[in-house]
């Protein structure tokens, strides 16, 4: 039998236990739907580093002092610019390496980047040192939309 005072501290006990459990289950639940976001911005951020690689390595087939139309057939894919593989017979007009322009190379970004929400943008200048005509390249990540 028990004590008058004790009528209903049974069911007190098992809804303190239940409240407890919800705020931890809730915490965990938290936790994991932030991470799962961390983690996909994560991966958009790496797949736009790898593209500024590749673009920076593909640029070094582009070396050559003489970019007239008579060496088209030395250069890559016969063209002295970066050519948007969704365009296959567009040949850009100029020089991959010109330094006079501002180079657009957002067609290397995987659609992911190049899309909603994020809305990246990969471009590129290019510098010659005066002293030793050596060409520098300086590539830009821009994010138009959602930064990851």
């Amino acid at each position: 039998m028990r004590a008058l005072g004790e009528r209903g501290s049974l069911m007190a006990e098992v809804m303190v236990s239940v409240l407890l459990l919800s705020v931890a289950v809730s915490a965990v639940a938290g936790s994991m739907l932030t991470g799962n976001g961390q983690s996909a911005n994560l991966q958009v951020k790496e797949q736009a580093l790898l593209s500024v690689d590749q673009l920076l390595q593909s640029l070094g087939n582009y070396v050559s002092a003489d970019t007239s139309d008579a060496t088209k057939s030395f250069a890559p894919g016969g063209c002295w610019n970066l050519k948007d593989p969704t365009k296959p017979a567009d040949c850009p007009a100029g020089w991959a390496l010109d330094e006079t322009a501002s180079h657009d190379a957002t067609f290397l970004l995987p659609s992911a980047v190049r899309s909603a929400p994020y809305l990246g943008k990969l471009g590129y200048t290019v510098a010659v040192d005066p002293t030793t005509g050596l060409r520098t390249v300086s590539a830009q990540m821009a994010w138009m939309g959602v930064q990851p």
